[in-house]
């Protein structure tokens, strides 16, 4: 396993520190808009299909306070690929060159985001076409708004 290790490296270790640091800027820089013009409350919904570039913006949101996280625990699949390599053979090698860490320094690989209110639906509830995630974010997002926006609503 070390031998393959090592010939992984030996392809990309060129250019594998430049890409991953670059890969990471841009993901952030991304991240950082993006929360900077979502209104506060905001609810996001996750689910185990939840992946990726959703769970480092669920993430980012839940840490900063900017969103409540509502549903099941997400995948915990976020690690970046910088750039796929192909190889002699029309094949294509891709590595792992980004572990993505939460600001609050949460791993998220392999962890997924956990639910500031885990609600899972049950068999009747989708029979039902019942959807009680986006009930329980209508309602966290009533109750996290602000007192006089919920009088003017009652109107």
């Amino acid at each position: 396993m070390d031998y393959l290790s090592g010939v992984g490296r030996k392809l990309v270790a060129d250019k594998l520190d430049a890409i991953t640091e670059d890969l990471r800027r841009n993901i952030e820089a991304t991240v950082r808009e993006a929360l900077t013009q979502v209104p506060a409350p905001a609810a996001i919904l996750v689910d185990a299909r939840s992946a990726s570039s959703s769970e480092v913006f669920a993430a980012g949101m839940q840490d900063s306070k900017r969103a409540k996280i509502v549903g099941r625990q997400s995948c915990g699949c976020v690690l970046g690929i910088a750039k796929p390599r192909v190889m002699k053979g029309g094949g294509v090698l891709e590595l792992s060159e980004v572990l993505w860490i939460s600001p609050k320094g949460r791993k998220l690989e392999g962890a997924g985001i956990l639910p500031d209110e885990t609600v899972a639906p049950t068999l009747s509830d989708l029979q039902l076409k019942h959807d009680p995630a986006i009930e329980t974010a209508e309602k966290v997002l009533r109750e996290s708004a602000p007192a006089s926006r919920r009088a003017s609503n009652r109107l």
